[in-house]
């Protein structure tokens, strides 16, 4: 069967911190509604799969709560003066264009944000106001569990998580009262989410995707999801959870088991008389705000000194990598110089072996200049036997040459007296 109305449609998931909200949040894609495309991302330690909460719907919660003085982790509820106060500061405008705004692409849109239980009051107004038809989801989870996750993440007392988780509960079952609503219990979603997802799909009037379903069921549900599981009547043995938390749970998780409902007539006088013995701890729960905060500003001081510390730590961190750096820095350039060293001892021992041989060929010259010395003393001397020779040779030279005159003479002579003789 198929739901037609052309009206804006809207469904609020309501629940107090660590419920199972988020998880409750993503099933709602697989009946075919929009998260919008802002979503929280997720948080290792925290939320690994993702809080699937609006941004902008967070943002302007935590605002609105500091407007007004208040904070996430108040057990009190806000007041009408406090709703008049973010009136007056123009919140419920802004309020008003931020829904415009999510359901500019869709007609139907979920958001989530634990804060609305707190802020109920002032928003119901703001879905009357843009004629929004509005469904409620009702996140559940045993208290012990709830306290067990917020002593981990934010070191909060039992006794302050058991009445945070009353306070956000009887808020949400009070504020969606004459709307369609039910209670989903985060343990029976991981145990049986089709049939949880069909619950939903009938107060809601929609219809559950298959394929998106098996997704949900395969890819993003998993017993990891839940870090505690206790049984109800493990409640009754934590002495620090009020009897109330301990009754308004049990009754809640038989309605969110199918045992009861929430339209039974009687249940109405059971909230008003939950909500009545909830206000008559009024000085208690102040009592609890003021410590809380304090115990929130230590804290906020405590992770602002951590921060420092680490802060302090890494400096420390990237000195010590300096100087680590530094250190095989140094390393590096000792070796560079040993080798340096060790060439330069080489390089000596070639200019000794050169100044060595330099030595030799010096030596070598001095000789060879001696030698060259003595034969050009010997040249000098054969030139000086050479001229005397030649001299000799000279006057041999005029010897002979006067002997052969002294010959011719004689044989003409001779050759006279013979023709003297014959004649």
């Amino acid at each position: 069967m198929k739901y037609n109305n052309p009206k804006k449609r809207l469904v609020v998931v309501l629940g107090m911190h660590r419920s199972g909200t988020s998880a409750i949040t993503r099933s709602l894609e697989a009946l075919g509604v929009s998260l919008g495309s802002h979503l929280m991302p997720p948080v290792e330690g925290n939320n690994e799969k993702g809080f699937f909460e609006d941004i902008d719907i967070n943002a302007i919660n935590i605002e609105m709560l500091n407007a007004v003085g208040s904070n996430w982790f108040f057990v009190s509820a806000i007041s009408k003066q406090q709703k008049e106060q973010l009136f007056e500061q123009g919140f419920f405008l802004r309020a008003v264009e931020l829904l415009r705004e999510k359901f500019e692409h869709t007609d139907i849109f979920a958001f989530k944000d634990p804060r609305v239980a707190k802020l109920l009051p002032f928003w119901k107004d703001i879905f009357s106001h843009l004629g929004i038809e509005v469904s409620y989801v009702l996140a559940l989870r045993n208290p012990l569990s709830v306290a067990q996750s917020l002593s981990k993440r934010d070191g909060f007392l039992s006794t302050h998580s058991h009445w945070l988780w009353l306070s956000h509960v009887l808020e949400s079952l009070h504020g969606s009262v004459d709307k369609p609503r039910l209670i989903v219990n985060f343990d029976n979603l991981i145990q049986s989410p089709r049939k949880e997802l069909l619950r939903i799909a009938e107060i809601c009037q929609l219809e559950i995707d298959d394929d998106k379903l098996k997704i949900y069921e395969e890819s993003f549900l998993d017993h990891s999801l839940r870090h505690t599981i206790y049984a109800d009547n493990d409640l009754m043995l934590d002495i620090s959870c009020p009897q109330l938390v301990q009754d308004v749970y049990i009754r809640l998780a038989s309605i969110a088991s199918g045992e009861s409902s929430l339209e039974e007539p009687h249940f109405e006088n059971e909230l008003a008389n939950w909500i009545l013995n909830f206000s008559s701890q009024k000085t208690t729960l102040r009592l609890i705000d003021i410590q809380s905060e304090k115990i929130s500003d230590l804290s906020a001081t405590i992770k602002k000194n951590d921060a420092l510390i680490s802060n302090f730590n890494e400096h420390v961190t990237g000195l010590n990598s300096l100087l680590s750096e530094r250190d095989l820095h140094i390393s590096e350039l000792s070796s560079t110089i040993l080798e340096k060293d060790a060439h330069i001892m080489g390089l000596n021992s070639t200019i000794a072996e050169r100044d060595v041989r330099i030595e030799e060929l010096n030596s070598l010259a001095i000789e060879r200049e001696k030698l060259i010395t003595e034969l050009n003393d010997l040249i000098n001397l054969n030139k000086s036997d050479f001229s005397s020779h030649n001299n000799i040779l000279s006057i041999k030279d005029d010897i002979i040459a006067n002997l052969i005159k002294e010959k011719n003479e004689c044989v003409n002579e001779i050759e006279r007296l013979n023709k003297v003789i014959i004649y």
